[in-house]
Parts: C-alpha cells; structure tokens; sequence
C-alpha cells in the first residue's frame, strides 16, 4: 500500500477530545478561510477529500468544522483497525480505496468513542491482539457498530470467541445492513451461518482459509459477487450455491496451489445467466481442451482469467465458448505455439493479456492475430530484437488484424528507451514511404505487477 497522507498522528483538539499527533508542523502562514462565505457542510466536504492531514491543521486554527471532516472520514473511509503494540501512529493510506489505519489502542478507543456512530466500512485484524484488548474493542466497537456497517473485513488465524463476544445478549451475531463481508482466515464455528448473521450479503470473499461449517453460504441468496477458496468449500458444493444465487455478476474461484479446479465446474458456472466476470486460479494444462462433445457456453462473460503453473497444452477444440468476451488475461507458463488459435477463437475480443512465462514464439503469436484489438505481454524484449518488430510493422495488415495496441515488456534503464524511440522513427519513416500504418511509441510502468513497459500505438 502506498502512502496517501503520511500522518504521524500526535494531538487533534475535537470537540473537546484529544488524541496525539506527533510531528505536526505550525500552520501559520496559510490562507485563513472565512467560514461566513461557506457553508459548515460544504468546508467539511472539502477537508474530508483534502485527507486527513489538512484536517488536523485546521483543527490546530481551532476550526469548527474540522470535527464534522473527521465524522465524513468515517463516513465514506475504510476504517482499518490493526494493532502494533509499538506503533503509536494513525495513517491513511490508499490501497484502490482510501483507508484510515489506527495501529494504538488507545486512540482507537478515544476515535470511536467520539466518532465512532459514523463508521460504515471497517477491516479489522485480529492478529497480534491479545484477548483483553480484543474483548474490549468487539464489546465497544464491533458491537456498537453492527447496526450501521454495511462492509466488513475481518483476518484471524482462529475466530474462538470472537463472534460471541460481538453477540448481543441473546446470543444472535446479526449484521442487518452489512453488503460486503471479507474473511481471511479459519473459522472454527460448527454453524457460520452467513446469511443469518449478513442477511443483505451480496458480495462475499473468501480467498484463503478454511471454515469448519461447510455449508456456510447454503442459506444465501442475494450474491452479486463471490470469491471462494475450493478446499474448505468443495466444486461439488458450487451447484446449489449458484442456483441460490443466480445474479452473480463476477466470480473468483481459487484453490491449493498443488490442485487444480476441474473443467467440470464449468458445468456449474454455465447457469450464472448474468456472470460477466469469470476469474479461475488455478487450472489444469488441458482445461481448454474438449474433452468430449460437450460444450460449455458461458454467454454473459465478458472478462475471464484463469492460472496455469503448468505449461499449458491446446488443442483446436476448445471446452467452452464465450461469444461476448472483451478481455481475456492468460497467466502463468505458456508453451504452447496454438495460443493464438485460442485468442482468435474469441471473435469480439478487445484486450489480451498474456502474463507469465511465454515458451513460444510470440512475435509470430501477434502475426497472427485477428480480432483483438489490444494485446499485452510480460515477455521480455531488448533493443537487439528490434529487427522482429521491424517485420512485423512491415506486414502488418489492417485487412486481416484489429490490433492497435501492443504492450512489451522491456529493460528499466532509461537509454534503452531512447534507443527503442530512434528505431522506431526510423521504422516509421520507412512504413509512411510505403504508406503502411505508423505506431507512436511510448512508455511507463505497470503499476500492477510493478515492471516497466513499451507500449506501440496504431496511428489511424
């Protein structure tokens, strides 16, 4: 996670509440605003986006409406409660999303005393908290919060207790409003009824772990999204869950990395009349091929992923078909010479991403491509290889290829891009003399897997 606002957090003045901040700067000489010209919930809006730092400074000049940015902090923020007994800070981060981490007990309690009410998304660890502590922030936060939340992610290694301890005095664990539930971990409870304790669940995750109540999702009906882990939840389990739920729009299947998730499955996935994004992690070298007549038509999917470790084997009859897939991303190792027969068989096709080991030859897999538009691949390339592109620029043909985008992977130094830039204005002059498209080049970095890149764009 990256940083957003380093924060430091020593004392804030709110509504006569204290918490630390160390390290604040004086805020002196700044721009004082004039709260007659603005209106306190418009000033709140504007320091809850600015973060939680600004809103600190203006607590510090003894604004009135720094308390009401600190209740829309809570209001639209992940609240991330992770404990370090020697870490006193309290920071926001951004992980996609804007998050408040409170990492000292102390100033969680005294946040959630006073703000608490306003909290609707909180992701709590339990790891490295001892019981007493647990006890109390389940008894005073989770507890008091559980009417309102409408998003919960909780990680523990062992759930013994906890959920009793969120119960109310009836013994009934009840989330009435909350949407979105994140587990990461073991659950040990002999009833995890999810539906009873979310009943308005409709996106569940479930990446890793093991849950003792295997019949968890049984009474759930509502799903629209759902990540599940296949080893405490078994494939032949995936039947009567999607009959339940029958809306879900994407859906992540992952399992041990030693196992594979069977092409079978895709007899269960094939009634999600509405599924648009299919992810599957990981599957075996064949699960492409047909293995009898059978053909699976997933006609709603739109995006598919799937893992493979293995090398990935192909044949010219494929298991399943997708007439309105747009994205397809293939990772893992790929060794096989018919990859493109398989991004070809995909007609509406708009981004390809090919993420792994690549044992074939993929200039010739590009050259052969007809209908995606964008294609992407972490296969290595230097300047020594230019002459490939050169050719393949030199044929292309838009008669015959949609693609007018193509992303490599290439070396971080900054010289090498300076020599990709002049091989390339050489190539074009030569593609405009015989008036064959042109390909502005450029580069950046894939934030996602963090790597360095080229990318050729089609000129029209």
């Amino acid at each position: 996670m990256k940083i957003f606002y380093g924060l430091a957090v020593a004392l804030f003045l709110f509504e006569g509440i204290i918490i630390q901040c160390e390290g604040a700067n004086e805020f002196r000489d700044a721009p004082v605003i004039d709260e007659q010209y603005l209106p306190d919930h418009l000033i709140g809006e504007i320091l809850s986006k600015a973060g939680l730092n600004v809103t600190k400074e203006m607590a510090q000049a003894q604004m009135k409406v720094a308390g009401d940015a600190i209740r829309r902090v809570f209001e639209t923020r992940i609240i991330a409660i992770q404990e370090y007994p020697d870490m006193a800070e309290t920071i926001e981060v951004y992980d996609g999303e804007q998050i408040l981490l409170i990492r000292n007990h102390t100033k969680l309690m005294s946040l959630f005393e006073q703000f608490g009410s306003h909290a609707r998304r909180i992701h709590i660890s339990y790891e490295s908290m001892d019981k007493e502590r647990r006890r109390e922030i389940n008894e005073k936060i989770m507890k008091r919060c559980a009417n309102q939340l409408t998003e919960l992610q909780i990680l523990t290694r062992d759930d013994t207790g906890i959920w009793e301890e969120m119960s109310n005095g009836k013994r009934d664990i009840r989330f009435p409003k909350v949407e979105h539930f994140i587990f990461l971990g073991s659950s040990k409870r002999n009833k995890f009824d999810l539906n009873a304790i979310f009943p308005r669940l409709k996106f569940f995750s479930f990446p890793f772990g093991s849950v003792t109540d295997t019949n968890c999702l049984a009474n759930v009906r509502n799903l629209k999204e759902l990540k599940l882990y296949i080893e405490s939840i078994q494939e032949h389990q995936l039947g009567n869950i999607f009959a339940n739920n029958k809306h879900i729009s994407k859906l992540t299947l992952k399992t041990h990395i030693r196992k594979t998730i069977k092409r079978e499955t895709l007899r269960s996935i094939e009634s999600l009349k509405n599924l648009k994004t299919l992810e599957i992690n990981k599957v075996s070298p064949d699960f492409f091929n047909r293995a009898s007549n059978r053909v699976y038509n997933l006609t709603s999917v739109t995006t598919f992923v799937t893992m493979c470790r293995e090398p990935i084997k192909l044949n010219r009859d494929f298991s399943f078909d997708m007439p309105n897939l747009k994205h397809l991303r293939l990772c893992g190792t790929n060794s096989d010479n018919r990859t493109s027969d398989l991004i070809n068989h995909f007609k509406s096709l708009e981004t390809v991403l090919l993420f792994g080991d690549c044992e074939f030859n993929v200039i010739e897999c590009i050259e052969s491509l007809k209908y995606v538009k964008e294609f992407t691949t972490s296969t290595y390339f230097n300047i020594g290889q230019i002459s490939l592109f050169r050719k393949l620029f030199e044929n292309f043909d838009t008669t015959k290829s949609n693609l007018n985008k193509l992303v490599i992977d290439i070396d971080e130094t900054e010289s090498e891009y300076f020599l990709w830039e002049d091989a390339m204005r050489e190539i074009n002059n030569k593609l405009k003399e015989s008036n064959k498209p042109t390909w502005t080049l450029s580069h950046g970095i894939w934030e996602e897997f963090r790597k360095n890149h080229l990318e050729f764009k089609r000129n029209t």
